[in-house]
């Protein structure tokens, strides 16, 4: 079976314009680090 998804991000911020999709220290945009998150911890998104 195929886990999909939806994660919600916001791309428009008064402080920190385009914050989500802004390269890091890495070159990895914020949106990535979270991506990455959920993919390594599928348990965790099942219980929400």
């Amino acid at each position: 079976m195929k886990t999909v998804a939806l994660i919600p991000i916001k791309l428009s911020s008064e402080r920190l314009p385009g914050k989500n999709t802004k390269p890091f220290f890495d070159g990895t945009p914020l949106m990535h680090f979270i991506q990455r998150v959920f993919q390594r911890r599928p348990q965790w998104y099942s219980k929400i």
